[in-house]
Formats: C-alpha cells, sequence, structure tokens
C-alpha cells in the first residue's frame, strides 16, 4: 500500500528517504520481489559492491524474505516443485539451498545472474535478476546486507577474529 511504498520502486524510495532512519544499508534491496542472505564474508565488499559481490557467492537460505508479488509467489511454487523433483537438474540436489542457488542462476553459466538496474537516487544495487521459475520467466532476488543479515557461521568466524585480539579470551 501506498504508506509503506507499495510495489512502485519510486514511492519505496520516497517511503525509505522519510521512514528508513538515514540508513542506506537497505534502500537497494527494495525492488526486490525475493531477499536472501549471503554466504560471503566481506561486509567492506558488500556494502561497495552490493549485488555484483553477492552474485559470486553462495546464497544462504537461513535467512528468505518474500515480498507480496506475483513473482515471489511464482519462486515459492517454483522452489517447492525443485525441492520436489524426481528427475533432472534438480533431484540429485540434496538441500534447499542448493536448490535455491541452482534455480536462481542461468544453467551452465557463472555466475549465471545480472544486476537489476535500479533508478536514479538508489545507492548500489543489492537486487539480481533470477532464474528458476517454473514458465521460464525472472524474478528480482535482493540481496540482504552482510553486515546486518549474518548467518550463524559467518557470525561466529567474525567473533572469532575478534576473540583472538583480546587478552585472555577465549572463543
Amino acid at each position: 500500500d501506498e504508506e509503506q511504498g507499495g510495489e512502485d520502486s519510486a514511492a519505496q524510495l520516497k517511503y525509505l528517504r522519510v521512514h528508513g532512519g538515514g540508513s542506506d544499508d537497505c534502500m537497494g534491496i527494495s525492488a526486490a520481489e525475493v531477499m536472501v542472505s549471503s554466504d560471503n564474508l566481506s561486509p567492506r565488499h558488500d556494502q561497495d559492491e552490493g549485488a555484483m559481490y553477492a552474485r559470486r557467492g553462495v546464497f544462504n537460505t537461513g535467512i528468505v524474505f518474500l515480498k507480496h508479488t506475483k513473482g515471489a509467489k511464482k519462486f515459492a511454487e517454483a522452489w517447492n516443485a525443485h525441492l520436489n523433483a524426481k528427475e533432472g537438474r534438480y533431484a540429485r540436489l540434496t538441500s534447499d539451498q542448493q536448490v535455491f542457488n541452482a534455480m536462481a542462476r542461468e544453467e551452465g553459466q557463472w555466475p549465471g545472474l545480472s544486476p537489476h538496474v535500479l533508478p536514479a537516487g538508489f545507492p548500489t544495487t543489492r537486487v539480481l535478476v533470477a532464474n528458476g521459475l517454473l514458465d521460464g520467466s525472472t524474478f528480482r532476488l535482493g540481496i540482504l546486507p552482510v553486515a546486518l543479515f549474518n548467518p550463524g557461521h559467518v557470525y561466529f568466524l567474525q567473533r572469532e577474529k575478534l576473540l583472538q585480539t583480546m587478552p585472555g579470551a577465549e572463543p
């Protein structure tokens, strides 16, 4: 709806500028229909390069958000179908995360994802054009900022390094 920015990118930008608390960390993701965390380890590269950094890594399905859009609904249906595949490209994959990563990328391509172009005024894009829908169409995949949405093992590795610099601390 209009109060929360709706589906229109310009309305979302206006909403985020008014209500976003001055942080640009998530502005570049507002055009996404599906959002996921990343296993990438560098918050600095993630902040500087956004989706261009994330597309070279593994998406972590420990955190997945779906917007209430047709594209997100089609994504959920396709993910479920691919998870339950008995033959073909997805049948050999053993986890929801492997299926998610395979379906988002163009088959046989690396990284197999292109950036979604955002309107002027947005920071670095955090959105990729992803594949894998049952009808062959694409969806907008947003990569959540590593510094704000890090999976457990990323958090642990970052904290372990911090503890190593603290006298008397044990991991």
